[in-house]
């Protein structure tokens, strides 16, 4: 925080738990502006602030700021922002910027389009001897998008290559099947 400061870094920090053994007064030296939202007790207060009062808000954005040291509180209320509004702007913006291109489209799932057998059989070669697979995973392997993996994924669930997902969000690779298609496509 000290060198942060120092280099005119701007830090944000966020604590769980605002008991003075978290933000001890070393942190607090060197980050002059703070926000406390809704706290329990006084003592929360005055670990955050140096000051009471947090204590007494409302909650739902009700919050005490300070913006340099030895100021006095001043009490705001800030926006919330909902996940229902993140999820409306965001697909706002898409739109505005245009469809999704893909380099691979498995939009028919269940039969392989016919440009993208080369592909899914090599995605077939990478899967043996794996005993798990996930999205992320995926990706990495194939160097594709977050959308095309899971439809990907999709596509080999659907086919009995992998099992579905698990308590760890990843699936089981069926290597009898998989060496099966690889088989089916080498005879095509």
């Amino acid at each position: 925080a000290r060198k942060g400061r120092a280099a005119g870094i701007h830090l944000i920090i966020n604590a769980q738990s605002a008991r003075s053994e978290v933000v001890s007064n070393d942190i607090k030296s060197n980050i002059p502006a703070r926000v406390a939202f809704s706290v329990t007790d006084v003592y929360e207060s005055k670990a955050i602030l140096d000051k009471t009062g947090a204590q007494k808000l409302l909650g739902n954005g009700d919050m005490l700021y300070i913006a340099g040291l030895n100021e006095t509180p001043k009490h705001v209320q800030a926006p919330i922002v909902g996940l229902g509004e993140i999820q409306t702007v965001v697909e706002d913006l898409i739109k505005r910027n245009g469809e999704a291109r893909y380099k691979y489209d498995f939009s028919d799932v269940g039969e392989p389009i016919e440009e993208n057998i080369e592909f899914i059989r090599d995605c077939l070669e990478k899967l043996v001897g794996l005993n798990a697979i996930d999205i992320t995973s995926l990706q990495v392997k194939l160097d594709i998008n977050y959308g095309e993996a899971a439809d990907l994924l999709r596509f080999l669930e659907e086919n009995k290559l992998v099992s579905e997902v698990d308590k760890k969000k990843q699936r089981t690779v069926n290597q009898a099947a998989v060496l099966e298609m690889i088989d089916e496509f080498d005879e095509v």
